[in-house]
């Protein structure tokens, strides 16, 4: 059995290797490309303060789109009496990893969001693993492409293809979502819980109708 302490060290190894493991994925997307032609792209850690071990820093790690102005609102300032402008941003999509104080790793991922624009969800949480160990190459590279579909779905410029869109579907269907602060069912299980139900009523009914009868 892996001890608390035991796992904190495989985060904190799991996080040493995050910028260059991302850094090779992102390769693979040829959208990928595009997306960081828009928007400054950065990965946490990124400096030699953030790597100091049992700072409070080295319980998270991330990758994430900057801000992309979009758009501009021009008002007359009355004060100074001339036009005033101000810029509106877009705020990119994040994949952010969390160790808790058990050790297990949590796995988010953040929408792309604007002023007035914001998708049905706060966050997702794609996964809780007991130790950083399990996040495996195969499951972070799952992990990145659905942090690059989601970028896409959620940004206000990129047209997404049907790929993107049916897995984005999937994670909203089968992953706990956060909306308002609220943590939301898998809508997975309430179709599981209904469909449940109705095999039971008809069950059920058949076994009440067998007894009139």
């Amino acid at each position: 059995m892996t001890s608390r302490l035991d796992k904190y060290e495989e985060f904190y190894k799991f996080r040493g290797h995050f910028k260059e493991r991302v850094e090779l994925l992102s390769k693979r997307y040829g959208i990928f490309s595009d997306l960081s032609s828009h928007y400054n792209f950065f990965i946490k850690p990124f400096g030699v303060v953030d790597r100091i071990k049992n700072s409070p820093e080295t319980k998270t790690c991330s990758a994430n789109f900057g801000q992309k102005p979009f758009d501009e609102i021009v008002t007359f300032d009355h004060r100074v009496g001339k036009p005033s402008r101000r810029l509106l941003v877009e705020n990119g999509g994040t994949l952010h990893y969390a160790r808790g104080d058990n050790g297990a790793v949590i796995c988010f991922l953040y929408p792309a969001t604007s002023e007035n624009t914001r998708p049905i969800e706060d966050f997702i949480i794609l996964g809780l693993f007991s130790k950083a160990s399990k996040i495996h190459d195969l499951r972070l590279r799952l992990h990145f492409k659905c942090f690059v579909s989601y970028m896409i779905c959620t940004s206000l410029d990129f047209r997404p293809t049907f790929k993107d869109r049916l897995l984005v579907f999937a994670l909203r269907y089968v992953c706990v979502t956060v909306k308002d602060g609220e943590m939301q069912p898998r809508k997975s299980s309430e179709s599981f819980r209904k469909i449940a139900e109705l095999v039971v009523t008809v069950g059920a009914s058949g076994w009440l109708l067998h007894l009139i009868t």
